[in-house]
């Protein structure tokens, strides 16, 4: 028996919440489609679902505004992907993006192309970082950023769940003192960066420049932040060549101190409640 507008396929039911895919299903999408999950990652478990052309996901709370407008900036230099609709349920926001012939960047699909999706990614980061940042109307502040986490460290309230191995070793507190002695320094901002880019949040076509799924922020910053990022899940997702394969494309050799202290904040900041 077909599915209605508000009956959810069997293959999403026990997933993507029912309230979501009712909201999917009324309009006009999924109906004939099975729900696939989307990504590899286990916090991606029930919070991200290809359905056809279609990606479903539940927005990080980190994700869910931009700063300053600055991501409506991008946007219109071509560099955001806008989501079709939102849905919002349970506190969360769902957004339901069509894809354009695009796959998410941690598709398995794109497995087999281990120095074409990280060509394309760098190559697509050299034009964010090439863009005149005298137009960008944000600047990430670092010291605010150290200290919001000293904040919550000091409150106990950093959620160690969301630290990846190797850093989930160690106390919060032992990593914050890991940061701020760090030997690696802060270079210039002197680019506008991401700050907290990941493979997952780019839509990936051959031949088309990668798009970063929105709402997100963008600012002025340390061009290492989303090198360490993006090289980091690269490494995860495609193995160690492709990490080269993405610095050749991007088109300059990093500073590898810098990477890892930059790698370190963003460890950290993804572990702070929002």
């Amino acid at each position: 028996m077909p599915n209605d507008a508000t009956t959810p396929p069997v293959s999403a039911s026990s997933g993507a919440p029912a309230a979501v895919v009712a909201a999917v299903l009324q309009a006009g999408i999924g109906a004939d489609e099975p729900w696939i999950p989307a990504g590899e990652h286990p916090s991606d478990d029930g919070r991200r679902w290809l359905v056809g052309d279609t990606l479903v996901q539940a927005e990080p709370s980190s994700q869910t505004t931009s700063v300053d407008g600055s991501a409506d900036w991008l946007a219109a230099a071509g560099f955001w992907h806008e989501p079709g609709f939102v849905v919002e349920h349970g506190g969360e926001r769902w957004a339901v993006t069509t894809l354009d012939g695009r796959r998410p960047g941690d598709d398995p699909s794109l497995h087999p192309h281990p120095d074409r999706v990280p060509g394309l990614i760098g190559a697509a980061l050299r034009e964010l970082h090439d863009v005149d940042p005298a137009q960008c109307p944000t600047v990430f502040d670092e010291a605010a950023l150290v200290a919001r986490l000293d904040a919550a460290v000091s409150a106990g309230s950093l959620d160690v769940a969301r630290l990846d191995a190797p850093y989930n070793r160690y106390e919060p507190a032992d990593l914050l003192a890991m940061f701020t002695s760090h030997p690696g320094q802060s270079t210039a901002s002197d680019a506008v960066i991401h700050g907290a880019l990941s493979v997952r949040r780019l839509l990936v076509a051959d031949g088309q420049r990668p798009l970063v799924l929105a709402p997100t922020a963008a600012g002025i910053g340390d061009r290492h932040r989303d090198l360490a990022t993006l090289g980091h899940d690269l490494h995860r997702l495609f193995g160690p060549d492709a990490v080269f394969a993405f610095h050749e494309a991007y088109g300059t050799d990093p500073d590898m101190v810098a990477l890892d202290r930059q790698m370190l904040l963003h460890v950290l900041l993804r572990a702070v409640p929002a």
